[in-house]
């Protein structure tokens, strides 16, 4: 175990170090404290984690700061729920930012001659109020920093941040949206899920694809290009564990009929012969019919009529739309609903 006299002295220089790069490297103004802020408002905690290795791993653990923060002119005393965690995004956003400008390697200069096998910072975001509830559902760890786990030469971020849920919640006569991390949605009553930026109702799948396996390769590039763009899709291909077991005679009416915000149905007379797209097809027009709003769109390969899809509706024309188009335009039709 490290002795208590050179902790002391690494913890001193640690200290120094985030002392001097919050203040100095950041582009918000951020102000270290050596002791808690007995003030209203957010604050964020870090704290030390020093590994030492002998006989067994043994590790110190206690907070070396804190930092609170006041930028272009906005209190930070004043928050709300959604400013709460849309303030930890930006923290964390600028950390990485400076990493990659003036990187935080020259924190472990000291560790690296002094300190044991390992050492990590975290910080965690809080909020002092004299709301309990308010109090309790803005915790969140944030950051995690800590040595290279292969080379111990360089510093590596780990954003801890949970993925962001946006819900709606009912409050009296109206509604109130909320963006939260997912294992704080429990905090509110009867919470229902929506999309983040449009408020729209939330679907597992942002569009589902249903087509004939013979205009596979086609599809498959629009699939590949949907993923790039980080959209919420079902494909078969990409879903095989998912499917593994399942009965999909339910399942895919699930996600056809229910679980989709738009279905995209490459037409084709192969599509016409398949048994499973006759399955899909049927389901997306249950969804339709129930609906009245657009939620099936066409592409079509050729003149092939198919039941049910009448010739008024607009499609789109896949023998002169290429893969990347098709998904542009899916994508745009998403963004606009």
């Amino acid at each position: 175990m490290l002795p208590a006299n050179e902790y002391k002295a690494l913890k001193k220089s640690f200290t120094k170090s985030v002392q001097q790069m919050l203040e100095n490297d950041f582009y918000s103004d951020y102000k270290f404290h050596l002791e808690k802020p007995n003030a209203n408002g957010m604050y964020w905690q870090i704290d030390l984690l020093l590994f030492e290795s002998g006989d067994s791993l043994q590790h110190i653990s206690n907070p070396i700061g804190f930092f609170t923060m006041q930028s272009q002119g906005k209190d930070y005393n004043d928050l709300s729920i959604n400013h709460f965690f849309e303030v930890n995004d930006r923290v964390v956003e600028e950390f990485y930012i400076v990493h990659g400008e003036c990187g935080f390697s020259r924190l472990y200069n000291d560790f690296k001659q002094k300190g044991g096998d390992e050492v990590s910072i975290t910080i965690t975001a809080y909020v002092n109020s004299t709301d309990d509830y308010f109090r309790e559902l803005c915790d969140e760890c944030i950051l995690i920093i800590h040595l290279n786990e292969t080379s111990h030469d360089s510093v590596d971020l780990g954003c801890q941040c949970s993925e962001r849920y946006t819900i709606k919640v009912k409050n009296e006569s109206q509604f109130i949206f909320y963006t939260v991390p997912y294992d704080k949605v429990c905090f509110f009553p009867n919470p229902e899920r929506v999309e983040y930026r449009s408020k729209s109702k939330y679907y597992d799948y942002q569009v589902a694809l249903s087509f004939a396996g013979e205009d596979r390769e086609y599809v498959e590039k629009v699939a590949k290009a949907l993923r790039k763009k980080q959209l919420r899709f079902f494909y078969d291909l990409y879903e095989e564990v998912n499917l593994w077991g399942k009965d999909l005679y339910e399942h895919l009416d699930e996600i056809y009929r229910k679980r989709s915000r738009f279905c995209v149905l490459f037409l084709s007379s192969n599509y016409k012969k398949k048994v499973w797209t006759t399955h899909e097809r049927k389901s997306a027009q249950a969804r339709a019919f129930e609906e009245h709003r657009e939620y099936i769109l066409p592409v079509r390969f050729d003149e092939t009529e198919i039941e049910g899809i009448r010739p008024t509706v607009g499609y789109t024309d896949g023998t002169k739309k290429t893969p990347l188009e098709i998904a542009a335009m899916i994508e745009q039709k998403i963004r606009q609903s």
